[in-house]
């Protein structure tokens, strides 16, 4: 863990003078499942979905990005919002995007889940079919250090 929401919680220690058991994950699948089965106390940085709320609790926002869809450039012109409802989305595994989408678009299909933004991304440089919906600074910021297209 690292960055600005690890800042936030040494100085939650500090003030609060208790020292967290941090937990590191290589699959966000499986902190969802810890979380589901009750095994964590805090999650520093997962978005809201309306199945969530059954077994996690949410505060207020610290950070937020606004969501961009994007496309390969091969597969031409901006679209509208109308364009994407029966659009396919290639998203990460139990992200909470999966969900909200499905919500906005029922008719998107999900594609074979990825287990990363980065993983997706990638996936939608090769394909001129799909998309990818994500934090915009996420977003820009694998595009441009991981020069895809």
């Amino acid at each position: 863990p690292k960055g600005i929401l690890m800042d936030y919680l040494k100085l939650l220690e500090k003030r609060a003078q208790f020292k967290f058991d941090i937990k590191t994950y290589d699959d966000f699948s499986n902190v969802m499942e810890d979380a589901r089965n009750n095994k964590l106390d805090l999650i520093l940085e997962i978005q809201e979905a309306p199945s969530r709320k059954a077994y996690l609790n949410f505060y207020f926002k610290l950070f937020e990005s606004p969501y961009v869809i994007v496309g390969n450039r091969a597969s031409g012109k901006a679209k509208t919002i109308k364009d994407f409802e029966t659009a396919s989305f290639y998203l990460p595994n139990d992200f909470a995007i999966v969900e909200n989408l499905k919500l906005q678009f029922p008719k998107a299909t999900i594609l074979t889940p990825c287990g990363t933004d980065l993983e997706c991304l990638k996936k939608i440089s090769e394909s001129e079919a799909a998309y990818f919906v994500g934090p915009k600074a996420v977003v820009t910021y694998y595009i441009e250090s991981k020069n895809l297209h």
